[in-house]
């Protein structure tokens, strides 16, 4: 019993470190991943919704924003607030429009059980708006930054991350079940071997 105890040992702890490394490696992954489409999506409609929000076109900005909640993995939540903060347009349940407006304010209300990857874009005009048309030109406008026009917030659930790092716990304990089952036969197998004249 404890020769098969020193065969296994050995024989098992690679198979769970490998298991280990693998599960971090996919759960880190599947994080840069949404990261980088949190990212990707708020610069688009920032950039989409520049017009609509000097304009304060709030039927345009309610397409965007409900434009960006269809498909698999799509955000939870889609807000468009003007440059004091007041929503202009949102898409999405009630309570995760309010949970995303809340996330913008305080990050600290987020954490738990209900957080959520909030990712924000400031809108900026990039051409001067009618009411900046007489000190378009002027040195003073020319070095100012381009004027805040908005707020693009995006809302996602990591409901997504936890079904993935769940599925990979599962495979890995499946992994390391078979091969502690197969070191067990191997070691079960030597034994008898060294034991029979």
């Amino acid at each position: 019993s404890i020769a098969l105890l020193m065969i296994l040992v050995p024989m098992l702890l690679p198979a769970l470190g490998l298991s280990a490394w693998l599960t971090s490696l996919r759960v880190s992954d599947a994080r840069a991943e949404l990261e980088s489409r949190g990212e990707r999506e708020s610069r688009y409609l920032a950039d989409a919704s520049e017009l609509a929000l000097l304009v304060a076109d709030s039927e345009t900005l309610q397409r965007l924003a409900a434009s960006n909640l269809k498909g698999a993995s799509a955000a939870v939540a889609t807000l468009f607030l003007d440059a004091d903060g007041a929503v202009l347009a949102a898409a999405g349940e009630p309570r995760e429009v309010d949970m995303a407006r809340q996330c913008w304010r305080d990050a600290t209300r987020c954490a738990g059980s209900e957080q959520r990857y909030l990712f924000q874009r400031e809108v900026r005009a990039s051409m001067p708006g009618r009411r900046d048309e007489a000190v378009a030109f002027s040195a003073a406008r020319a070095a100012d930054a381009p004027e805040l026009i908005g707020r693009v917030l995006l809302s996602f659930d990591p409901l997504e991350l936890a079904s993935i790092q769940r599925a990979m716990l599962l495979n890995s304990a499946v992994i390391t079940l078979g091969a502690l089952l197969v070191a067990w036969a191997l070691a079960h197998v030597v034994s008898r071997r060294l034991t029979v004249p």
